[in-house]
């Protein structure tokens, strides 16, 4: 059973006042894992004999390498009750961080879901019932193929399929949600943004309680869901892992915030590097508060007028092969070449008005 983000800040909350109060974390973790099922294996590990790291460790669906480091830590450091603390304030910011992205990816998603309504309604009723029909009628009908395609109701059932994993991906906000959020232009570097500020925040809480440089590397990328952060935060762990410095290994990366170097640089300077990159992730944090209000103040408007485009699209795809039709097809008991010859009087017509008009504005100018 997986917990939700605000079960397990509970649960760390608990363990960190447990620590303070002077409690061993496996037995503080063990009594709590009688009353909540999603720590029941834990409780049963440490009940066999694992240490609290062991045990937490087994459970990779509930405790990201992130969390097991830091309960590693706190568990060998002889006073655990800060390196708790600071892993329920990560807690606590990464879902807060989190939040501000999902606002921001509402009116995203809420376009995605018209969007794909609409096309859903299209192939169901109006391809269906109306175009093929209609194509029929003015001698034109689609090809066998394509005809048996539509009427088959695949792709309205294909379209479904997409939608509910679509909706699935994002309510869950997994690493699905990352690769379908890099697609929007603009809500694609808000959660890369994100993600650097969970990672700088995650760094340097392991780097305060003692974690070596080059694990702490490969255990705070764990936090990471961006797929193309993910894999430069890999690369900047090889270079460190080859003799590089953090700061020289984030200066050759592109895609990374440049805070993140100047704040790396000035801790290699000072030998301050976890103060440095707990301040630089203070400063991410707050550049994705400004980028998420307004996004959120330009998201309106823009999906109003996406929504407005998409009906009036739709209301076109419903009425053109009606116009179509009635300019292909002539009314009961009026023949083509009777259409044709009105055509041509009226063409007449209209020139021989035209000469009129060049004999009149001649004379005019005659006379005058």
């Amino acid at each position: 059973m997986t917990p939700s983000p605000a079960e397990l800040q509970d649960a760390t909350r608990q363990l960190a006042l447990l620590a303070r109060l002077g409690y061993p974390l496996s037995e503080g973790l063990q009594a709590m894992g009688e009353a909540s099922p999603w720590l029941a294996g834990v409780g049963e590990s440490l009940t066999r004999g694992d240490t609290l790291t062991q045990a937490v460790t087994r459970h990779p669906r509930v405790f990201s390498p992130f969390y097991a480091a830091m309960v590693e830590a706190a568990e060998a450091s002889e006073k655990p009750a800060p390196l708790m603390a600071r892993l329920s304030e990560w807690l606590e910011r990464s879902d807060s961080v989190r939040r501000r992205v999902r606002q921001a990816l509402f009116h995203p998603w809420l376009i995605l879901n018209c969007l794909g309504l609409q096309l859903l309604m299209m192939l169901t009723l109006v391809v269906p019932g109306v175009l093929i029909p209609l194509a029929a009628a003015a001698g034109r009908p689609l090809p066998p193929a394509l005809s048996a395609l539509l009427e088959s109701g695949l792709l309205p059932a294909f379209l479904l399929v997409a939608l509910v994993a679509l909706n699935l991906a994002v309510l869950r906000d997994g690493p699905a949600t990352a690769t379908v959020t890099s697609w929007i232009p603009w809500a694609g570097p808000l959660r890369q943004l994100a993600d650097q500020a969970l990672w700088a925040r995650a760094l340097g809480s392991l780097l305060a309680a003692g974690v070596e440089l080059p694990r702490a590397l490969r255990q705070a990328g764990s936090v990471v869901l961006s797929p193309s952060v993910r894999r430069e935060l890999d690369r900047v762990a090889e270079r460190v892992d080859r003799g590089s410095t953090l700061s020289e290994a984030l200066a050759e990366s592109d895609l990374l915030d440049s805070q993140l170097t100047w704040s790396a640089a000035a801790g290699d300077e000072r030998e301050e590097l976890a103060c440095q990159m707990l301040d630089a992730a203070e400063s991410l944090d707050q550049q994705v508060e400004r980028r998420t209000e307004h996004s959120l103040r330009m998201a309106g408007p823009w999906a109003l007028g996406a929504v407005g485009v998409l009906v009036a699209l739709g209301l076109l795809a419903f009425w053109v092969p009606f116009y179509n039709n009635l300019s292909l097809n002539p009314p009961p008991g009026v023949s083509t070449e009777a259409i044709e010859a009105g055509l041509d009087a009226r063409k007449a017509c209209i020139e021989e008005r035209s000469v009129v008009g060049n004999y009149v504005s001649t004379a005019e100018v005659r006379l005058t």
